[in-house]
């Protein structure tokens, strides 16, 4: 098992972002292991 930072894990959303249709209009995250990503998601992309 590899330890993920939280900035690690923004720099792969921002890497990725591209990725994703630019139309989303809603963002959910699974609770516990999901909101934190979801959350950074929503934040980029907007």
């Amino acid at each position: 098992m590899h330890y993920r930072s939280i900035s690690d894990m923004n720099d792969a959303i921002v890497r990725n972002l591209h990725r994703l249709p630019r139309d989303i209009d809603l963002v959910v995250g699974v609770p516990r292991s999901g909101i934190l990503a979801a959350t950074l998601l929503s934040l980029t992309a907007n």
